[in-house]
């Protein structure tokens, strides 16, 4: 498993990098991390590929919309925002929004947030530091998920993680990715009370869900269904959710927790369970996600 830790300085995201092998390692609560979701290698095509896919989110919790610019290795400058040049999206992607996926060529490349409102890269996001990504491999699709509290700036991370876009007939697959700070590890399921049934566990702060390793699963299609998060080996809920899950055949989707447990109510900024539904097309430069709480 191929992990990138980026160290968070400010409301998100300093400038050290440092790229380690390992299998199964458990990050420390301050490091910011990239997860290879165990994608195979495309095989050799006629033609080479030579794009990628990237999106990006905005789940730190108070932060106003963002955008991003890029730069690509030996480049002098940045381009972008590229939701605003790539996708005709104006005033970037707001709190609890996904992105759609612009494609790029493949290589190396140093982001920089910049307001949702900007038309041009010159200013960054609140004065954060630009950041160098992990080599963008050609063929593969990637999501960077900022996530944590804007008033703590310690929890603030962002992390990369690469997908894997390909459907199964007949069934659903899915994968479950935990991005509030204060929830340190959670499992997603369907059902509830003595229906639920534990679908990817162990999903620490800022981490993939698993099952028997794997990051997705698969499973049957959902109609009007329920889901549950709960803390890991816990019989309670952090999050329930009746008959407000619908998920079709061939579908595959990223489900996600973001916000704060500490927020009850109708508080924008309390604990969310979010859908992606990444197979779909997008929707004014966002990819097709829904609050399901």
């Amino acid at each position: 498993m191929l992990r990138v830790r980026l160290t968070a300085s400010g409301i998100g995201l300093a400038a050290t990098l440092s790229v380690l092998i390992s299998s199964g390692c458990t990050p420390a609560p301050t490091e910011i991390v990239a997860v290879d979701s165990g994608v195979n290698v495309m095989p050799d095509m006629v033609v080479p590929i030579t794009t990628a896919q990237l999106r990006f989110g905005n789940f730190v919790a108070g932060a106003a919309p963002v955008d991003l610019c890029i730069k690509a290795q030996g480049e002098s400058s940045f381009t972008g925002p590229i939701l605003r040049t790539l996708a005709q999206r104006t005033g970037g992607v707001s709190y609890l929004n996904m992105g759609q996926y612009v494609t790029l060529t493949a290589g190396s490349y140093t982001v920089r947030a910049v307001p949702g409102t900007r038309t041009d890269c010159a200013v960054a996001y609140g004065g954060l530091p630009d950041l160098g990504l992990p080599t963008i491999g050609a063929g593969r699709s990637y999501t960077l998920v900022p996530f944590g509290d804007q008033t703590r700036i310690g929890t603030v991370k962002l992390n990369l993680f690469e997908d894997d876009l390909t459907p199964q007939g007949g069934q659903v697959r899915l994968r479950f990715i935990n991005a509030s700070p204060d929830v340190p590890t959670a499992d997603f399921g369907f059902g509830t009370g003595t229906g639920y049934k534990a679908l990817l566990t162990d999903a620490v702060s800022g981490d993939l869900g698993r099952s028997s390793g794997m990051t997705y699963v698969s499973t049957a299609p959902q109609t009007a269904g329920a889901a549950s998060v709960k803390p890991t080996a816990m019989t309670s809920d952090l999050i329930t959710v009746n008959s407000n899950v619908n998920i079709p055949s061939g579908a595959v989707m990223t489900m996600l927790i973001a916000g704060l447990p500490s927020r009850t109510g109708t508080d924008p900024l309390a604990l969310k369970l979010i859908s992606c539904d990444d197979s779909k097309a997008p929707q004014s430069g966002l990819s097709v996600c829904t609050q399901l709480n």
